[in-house]
């Protein structure tokens, strides 16, 4: 039985994909073909996509959580969170297709989301999401490095591979 909390997530969703339609350039058409083909042959296809995209949209939004928490934790401690992704003029990439406006309709769908940390407790349980990870055990010195290979001496004759390259 559909639950409100789920309904609203399947709801939202498909609000996003159809706003996102109306902001994006035209579809490929041959890719479009291909799926429609390819949903013709499995046809609670769209049942599991629309679920791993909610499942991947919790998870996106837990990690960029999960990031700002460790890069405000690491500005506390002096440490450098700028790195070569957080740019703020990013160029669009040359051509089209598919693939090339899927980066557009993701952020066009990802955007929107506004759903509680419930989907992720009904996955994960909820502890998961808050659980910092390990500190790494401290590795042990290296030991000096003994050469158990090595020449030992022979002379192997230059050999002649052939052709005169």
């Amino acid at each position: 039985m559909l639950n409100p909390e789920d309904r609203r997530a399947i709801e939202g969703l498909f609000e996003r994909l159809r706003d996102v339609a109306g902001r994006t350039g035209p579809r490929d058409a041959e890719a479009e073909a291909l799926i429609h083909e390819r949903v013709g042959e499995q046809p609670a296809a769209p049942y599991y996509m629309a679920q791993t995209i909610l499942v991947q949209e919790t998870a996106l939004r837990e990690a960029r959580e999960r990031i700002a928490m460790l890069e405000e934790r690491a500005e506390e401690q002096g440490g450098r969170t700028r790195g070569p992704w957080d740019r703020q003029d990013r160029s669009e990439r040359a051509g089209g297709g598919f693939l090339a406006g899927a980066a557009q309709t993701a952020l066009g769908v990802t955007g929107g989301v506004l759903l509680g940390s419930a989907i992720a407790s009904i996955f994960t349980g909820g502890a998961q999401a808050e659980e910092p990870a390990p500190e790494p055990e401290p590795q042990p010195e290296p030991e000096p490095e003994q050469d158990f290979g090595g020449d030992e001496g022979g002379d192997w004759g230059g050999f002649d591979m052939g052709g005169d390259f």
